[in-house]
């Protein structure tokens, strides 16, 4: 073959080889990345498509804000990610990144490594989580590999800094001890920073006597007592949050038993205990309650001795890193308590000392019957049984035990008095005639809620015993002056007739349950039935009792809607005489309403304060 031939054929090989890889690179997947936008509108400090870099601007430490990729695949092919992870970071902490077909706030559902599929014309959004606990510049990129055409392995970047607005703090509870102490944490490397709490074995988390053979139980509390101020740009929900996760610069272990101490698997979690999870600051807007309730058994052995454990408890809580919790349960042959509620007696109707589980109002009294309590060595004699005592053990934020008046604390039959609507639990502990005393079980235990009957609940609070806050709420459509009577219900016109349809204190007529002057609260203002319109509620700094002079108080609204608790706003009154205008609740005609906080004049904070001197009528033109 001529020379010349030979170039003719090799040329119409490469065309067709070219004409062939053309083909192949049209049909091949391709991956484009740009930051997801919604409605065109982005929610980042600034955006780089080209460089593929998302600046999210300043995030508070203890806070969650994501940066949220949007990959697509613009080919008839399908497209597979073999993996996503971090190929460097500066910063704690860029948490495990996700992947979903639309954006998401939720954590911790993927491994370091996410691999996935985008279909043909489809996308995917990369979620990258960041929830820093150091102040500073932060970046971190990530490697994206893929059988992309235009890129096997390509980056994304994340930059941010952080800045210091408020810590979450983390409290345990158990058996009425909340802790730990300042005392119980310990730098051990001087380095300035605590490095991990032990709860002294004098306070440990006590099943106490359980039955031979049997099954005890105990609650663990993880509180978050954070109150962090809300932050621009950042999901409130995610504010001062503590995350219980592994950390291997300690245990390691999240929440577990501390290796050794549980060997023969006698104590464990009832339910999941999987870490990482967080415990969220209280924010009812959010549906936060500000705590995680972990229930605990112990399965008790049929040789008696005493038993032990050690709980772990790691987080990102700056002061409580780690703590150690003490647990202890003994195997004996112990009474059971069993605690119920006071059943009606049929055959004794004059009694109305009895409580119906299913309506339990705040304001009233709740009865406890621990008559079906027994010894298991005769079941059916009560005489084996000599004390009983009972203990309110959870109770709603701001309740004071002397609230409660008590009756029948070491009796069988047992009350108290409800001074706020929320969730309580009872426990019960029985000794028999050998002086033995019951353990921690189900049966020991009652919860229940207490849940307003008027359609309209505003429930005042404060954190100081020396002083007086008063609530006041007023009928905004007809006259918005506090202290003006009739239209503001306040301690000086408890019961105004603001519809003559309706006698005083019911209806749609309000009622000022007390006007509490020894400090704490509760003062509660209900409207069984209201009228639409719109009701502005109102908190008065009136005086303090002590001789040093004023002292700044923290007060807590709790707004309840249809025994809904709708809304809780908290804010610091720091002198007599100051007036806080807290929110507005509307009133529709379908018998719904709709809280609005109170314009804010202060960052971070609800409503706005004021100077009232004296409480007299036609009544204080708020400003």
């Amino acid at each position: 073959m001529r020379r010349a031939e030979i170039a003719v054929v090799v040329a119409v090989l490469l065309a067709a080889t070219s004409c062939g890889d053309d083909k192949f690179t049209r049909l091949a997947p391709r991956l484009e990345i740009t930051a997801y936008q919604e409605d065109g509108v982005t929610f980042y400090v600034a955006v780089d498509d080209v460089a593929k870099v998302i600046d999210l601007g300043e995030v508070p430490v203890f806070a969650l804000k994501n940066a949220i990729f949007n990959l697509a695949n613009p080919t008839a092919k399908p497209l597979t990610v073999s993996y996503v992870t971090y190929a460097s970071s500066v910063g704690e902490r860029w948490l495990a990144p996700t992947v979903s077909p639309a954006p998401t706030t939720e954590r911790f559902t993927s491994t370091a490594e996410v691999d996935f599929d985008i279909p043909a014309g489809g996308s995917a959004h990369l979620v990258i989580p960041y929830a820093p606990v150091l102040e500073g510049d932060h970046t971190a990129t990530l490697t994206i590999a893929s059988d992309a055409a235009n890129g096997k392995t390509m980056t994304v970047t994340v930059n941010a800094h952080a800045v210091f607005t408020g810590a979450p703090d983390l409290e345990v509870e158990y058996n009425g001890f909340v802790g730990p102490a300042a005392t119980d944490c310990v730098d051990v490397d001087g380095d300035g920073r605590v490095d991990g709490c032990a709860i002294p074995i004098a306070n440990p988390l006590n099943f106490g006597n359980i039955g031979l053979g049997a099954e005890g139980t105990a609650r663990l509390v993880l509180r978050n007592t954070a109150a962090c101020s809300p932050f621009a740009g950042i999901d409130p929900c995610e504010l001062c949050q503590i995350n219980i996760a592994k950390d291997p610069t300690r245990q390691n272990l999240g929440i577990d038993f501390k290796p050794g101490t549980n060997d023969a698997g006698l104590f464990n979690f009832e339910g999941s205990t999987a870490t990482p999870f967080a415990v969220k600051q209280r924010n009812i807007d959010c549906s936060e309650s500000g705590e995680v309730r972990l229930l605990l058994k112990f399965h008790a052995p049929t040789t008696e001795a005493e038993y032990r454990t050690t709980i772990v408890v790691e987080s990102n809580d700056p002061d409580e890193p780690l703590i150690e919790i003490p647990v202890v349960a003994s195997a004996r042959n112990a009474p059971i308590a069993v605690a119920k509620f006071k059943a009606f007696n049929p055959a004794n109707p004059s009694d109305t000392q009895w409580t119906d589980p299913t309506h339990i109002e705040p304001l009233t009294r709740v009865y406890f019957d621990g008559r079906s309590s027994y010894d298991p060595r005769d079941p059916a004699n009560p005489s084996l049984i000599a004390t009983y005592h009972w203990d309110v053990v959870t109770m709603p934020l701001g309740t004071d035990r002397g609230m409660f008046q008590e009756q029948g604390v070491n009796a069988a039959l047992y009350s108290f008095w409800l001074p706020l609507a929320g969730h309580y639990e009872v426990k019960l502990t029985v000794w028999n005639v050998d002086g033995i005393e019951s353990g921690d079980t189900e049966s020991a235990r009652l919860e229940f809620d207490v849940v307003p009957g008027s359609r309209l609940h505003v429930q005042l609070v404060w954190d100081n015993s020396t002083n007086d806050q008063d609530l006041h709420l007023t009928f905004k459509d007809q006259d918005d002056r506090v202290c003006n009577s009739p239209w503001d219900c306040h301690w000086k016109n408890k019961r105004p007739v603001w519809f003559t349809s309706s006698p005083a204190a019911s209806g749609p007529n309000p009622s000022l349950d007390i006007d509490d002057t020894n400090g704490l609260g509760p003062e509660n203002i209900n409207i069984d039935e209201p009228q639409p319109g719109t009701y502005r509620i109102y908190v008065h700094y009136y005086g303090d009792y002590t001789a040093s002079g004023a002292t700044p108080t923290r007060n807590t609204v709790r707004i309840y809607l249809n025994g809904i608790d709708a809304a809780e706003y908290r804010r610091t009154l720091t002198t007599e005489n100051k007036i806080w205008a807290v929110a507005d609740v509307t009133w529709r005609s379908d018998g719904t309403g709709i809280v609005t906080p109170y314009p804010s004049d202060a960052a971070g904070e609800v409503g706005s304060v004021s100077t009232m001197s004296t409480c007299t009528s036609p009544g204080f033109d708020f400003p």
